[in-house]
């Protein structure tokens, strides 16, 4: 039983959901003696680089998925190979993009897991734990490369062989949302917080099943012994999924108004030319036209002149903007009006902001008035695409104040007790052992 692998797992970037911090599965999956683990988050690749990270870390093989979930359907999608997980995140941007009901009299404004998956799935290992849904991708796209997951409950004879018929062969798979058993009562709580009720009041049609934790290779086993072959597909899966290297690290910028390469930089050069003549008169000084070349060169080597011109663009949008940080160092930035400081005159180090040891890509702020944003965010989504823009966000915490506030809102605690709490406590406040506290602390006796 060594040979088997989770490949059904959600830490708590399934927000609201897992219960377990993604160094707590791997560290699991290790103690457990498996191999491999898969993060299949749902309807995201939230944790993938950390989770990457941490798994070789700690000695695991980690395989990057996710969970695909609408209101009525869930399908688990594990990449094989660089390209799966390029499908992969073309099929989760989809998700998010289109709506999961259906514009009437309109084709292919709903978002339909069958009709994506028929269309984009090469490069990855699809597990669906619903026998009805499985048919329907058999009918939209036959059974390469698909597997009936059976996950906690899943014994049913009669779902394996209607799978069976199809050439569908099962999967053991945990849908795995804490590590132990005894991490359920925190998931319940996760998810009464995110539906705004109390426990008492919980639907159960929303939570994972208490059985959802990271059992050992034998405690699996023990589970299918009417279907040893569900445990063997996994160990063969998680070997499919074997991905030497991350999938990510290659700097991917759409290029300027479908131009070659070649074409963008003679307009790129065309450009700071003009701005050069603006900025410092018709007879540009021999210093700047030095740094000039020298920022060009470096901007032709590294193939960034795609870059600057989309910033140029999104700038150029608004009439009063601050571009600051490191690239107010760059002459091309202040020819391009992109900054307004001259970095020439100022003797500012251009290194700091691009050289040619640096291999990540350029990295440019601006600010922008507060009251013009939405109408120049709109603007670009509407000229750019949806697809090819987005807006980047974090990750937030519950810190002390609210965390206090959440877990007895869901506890039924009255708002007026809750206050008085919670109206003690400093912003900064965080404890060390909580239960210690609830003990001993008079704000929470």
């Amino acid at each position: 039983m060594e040979n088997f692998s989770h490949l059904w797992c959600h830490s708590n970037y399934s927000l609201m959901r897992g219960a377990s911090a993604i160094g707590e599965l791997c560290r699991a999956t290790q103690g457990l003696g498996m191999k491999a683990l898969a993060l299949t988050e749902v309807n995201g690749l939230y944790g993938a680089v950390r989770f990457w990270n941490t798994a070789r870390e700690t000695g695991i093989q980690p395989i990057l998925g996710a969970e695909l979930r609408t209101a009525t359907e869930r399908v688990i999608l594990l990449c094989r190979t660089p390209q799966g997980y390029e499908r992969l995140c073309r099929i989760l941007t989809r998700r998010w993009l289109l709506p999961e009901n259906a514009v009437p009299g309109e084709e292919g404004t709903q978002f339909d897991p069958c009709r994506e998956l028929a269309e984009d799935s090469e490069g990855l290992v699809i597990l669906c734990p619903a026998p009805g849904l499985v048919e329907k991708l058999v009918r939209r796209r036959g059974n390469q490369d698909l597997y009936l997951a059976l996950g906690p409950g899943g014994r049913s004879r009669a779902g394996i062989e209607r799978a069976g018929r199809l050439g569908v062969p099962p999967v053991a798979a945990n849908d795995v949302h804490f590590v132990g058993r005894d991490r359920y009562p925190l998931h319940r709580l996760l998810r009464a917080i995110a539906g705004n009720t109390t426990l008492d009041r919980l639907d159960p049609a929303g939570l994972a099943s208490d059985e959802a934790w990271m059992k050992s290779p034998q405690q699996m086993a023990d589970l299918h012994p009417h279907c040893p072959e569900a445990i063997e597909n996994a160990a063969r899966i998680a070997a499919e999924c074997a991905m030497e290297k991350p999938p990510w690290g290659q700097l991917i910028f759409p290029r300027y108004k479908k131009l070659d390469r070649a074409d963008v930089f003679r307009l790129l050069q065309d450009r700071c030319d003009e701005g050069a003549r603006r900025r410092y008169g018709a007879r540009v000084p021999a210093a700047v036209r030095r740094r000039l070349d020298y920022e060009l060169g470096l901007i032709r080597d590294k193939r960034f002149a795609d870059y600057f011109l989309v910033v140029q663009d999104i700038v150029g949008r608004s009439p009063r903007t601050c571009g600051r940080g490191s690239a107010a160092a760059s002459v091309v930035s202040y020819c391009l009006g992109i900054t307004h400081v001259d970095p020439v005159r100022y003797d500012l180090y251009f290194e700091r902001f691009l050289n040619k040891g640096r291999t990540d890509p350029p990295d440019i702020d601006v600010d922008f008035c507060w009251d013009e944003r939405d109408d120049l965010l709109d603007a670009l989504f509407t000229d750019y695409g949806l697809e090819r823009t987005a807006m980047i966000a974090n990750h937030v915490g519950f810190r002390a104040r609210a965390a206090v506030r959440e877990v007895a809102k869901v506890f039924g605690l009255p708002a007026d007790e809750i206050q008085r709490v919670t109206g003690r406590l400093s912003s900064f406040w965080r404890s060390v052992n909580i239960e210690k506290e609830t003990r001993s602390h008079p704000l929470f006796r």
